[in-house]
C-alpha cells in the first residue's frame, strides 16, 4: 500500500511549482518584450536605411557616394541625406574644416572659462549655431563687432583671429 505524504508537503510542492511556472512566465515575457524591441529597432533602421537610398537613387548617387559621405564627414548633426544635396548642388561645402587652428582655441577658450555654446552665443549676440560652427572649425566669425565681443568674453588675445 502506498504510503501518503502529508498535506503540509503537497501543499508546499504545489506553491513551488505555481512559483516556478510565474517565474517562466515573467521570464517568457521578458525575453518577449526584449524580441519585439529588436525588431522595432531594425524595422525602424530599415525604414531610414532605404529612404536614404531612395534619394540618392533620384540624385543619381552610388552607395560608393554615399560610402564616402558618411566615413569622411566630420560633421555628425548635419544627416547624410543633407550632405549629399549640398554636395550635388554644387554649394559650398559646409562640412569641411576650414579654421581647425581657430576651432582649437575657441573650445579650449570656453572649457577655461566654463561656458556652453549657448551662452557664448547670448554673450556674442549670435545664433547658437555659429558657435556650434566655429568650435567644429566650419566657419570664422566674420561680423561686424563680433571678433572684439569674443576677446572680451573669452579673455583670448587678437592673435587667436588670424586664419589659418
Amino acid at each position: 500500500m502506498p504510503v501518503k505524504k502529508p498535506e503540509t508537503e503537497n501543499n508546499a510542492m504545489i506553491a513551488d511549482l505555481k512559483q516556478r511556472i510565474i517565474d517562466l512566465n515573467k521570464e517568457a515575457k521578458q525575453r518577449t518584450d526584449e524580441l519585439m524591441e529588436r525588431i522595432r529597432i531594425a524595422r525602424t533602421g530599415d525604414v531610414k536605411r532605404s529612404n536614404l537610398l531612395r534619394h540618392c537613387e533620384r540624385y543619381e548617387y552610388s552607395r560608393a557616394d554615399l560610402r564616402w559621405v558618411i566615413t569622411n564627414l566630420p560633421m555628425e548633426r548635419v544627416s547624410a541625406k543633407h550632405r549629399l544635396t549640398t554636395r550635388k548642388l554644387g554649394t559650398q561645402d559646409k562640412t569641411k574644416v576650414l579654421h581647425p587652428r581657430f576651432a582649437v582655441v575657441i573650445d579650449k577658450a570656453m572649457r577655461a572659462k566654463a561656458l556652453t555654446p549657448h551662452q557664448v552665443a547670448d554673450k556674442v549676440k549670435v545664433h547658437v549655431s555659429s558657435v556650434h560652427n566655429w568650435m567644429r572649425g566650419t566657419s570664422f566669425p566674420i561680423k561686424q563687432g563680433v571678433v572684439p565681443k569674443l576677446m572680451e568674453v573669452l579673455d583670448l588675445p587678437e592673435a587667436a583671429f588670424k586664419k589659418g
